[in-house]
């Protein structure tokens, strides 16, 4: 009898966990089409150079998630540092911005052959760059809190100012999207 019963348990605990492998599976596959199905919605429906703004170039990705703008991702580059921003938009409003901001040791094009060349101290490393990284939280068009790796505190009039700049940055995406629907 006791042998029947625990014979019976190990049947149900076998069950249980056919049922969870199961489940599993179909939350995980269910999982994946999500993600493919966001991958295929956020197509990038735009590259704009923006090389004129720094002396190294730069680009604008611009992403669309149905018929609106979704994500604008820009990466920069100078002599002495990167840029790349990401902002996040909901019906063409800001809801999240990030930026990672590197500072370089010295000029990437100061190899340590040149130093060695013109007797200077420092050669370009990567390994000491400064990074910084900020992110800005939206609430109605308005920054409603940050956060920033500097530990730094930012005043009203920084925070105003800022917002003004990812603002134009927006607009003046929007208006090359449009341009280039107008010539298609």
């Amino acid at each position: 009898m006791i042998i029947m019963s625990i014979w019976k348990l190990n049947i149900k605990r076998r069950k249980f966990f056919q049922a969870m492998v199961v489940a599993g599976l179909s939350v995980k596959s269910q999982f994946f089409n999500i993600n493919f199905n966001i991958k295929e919605k956020l197509n990038v429906i735009k590259k704009i150079d923006i090389s004129e703004e720094s002396t190294e170039g730069g680009v604008i990705s611009c992403f669309i998630n149905g018929n609106s703008l979704s994500k604008i991702y820009l990466e920069q580059c100078w002599e002495s540092g990167r840029y790349f921003l990401t902002i996040l938009l909901k019906q063409n409003r800001i809801i999240r911005v990030d930026e990672i901001i590197e500072h370089y040791n010295v000029p990437f094009n100061i190899t340590k052959n040149l130093v060695d060349e013109i007797g200077s101290t420092e050669y370009f490393d990567e390994k000491k760059s400064k990074i910084t990284k900020n992110s800005y939280y939206y609430k109605e068009d308005r920054i409603t809190n940050y956060s920033t790796s500097t530990k730094q505190k930012i005043d009203h009039k920084e925070i105003i100012k800022v917002e003004n700049i990812f603002k134009k940055r927006v607009q003046f995406v929007l208006d090359k999207i449009d341009e280039s629907r107008i010539i298609i």
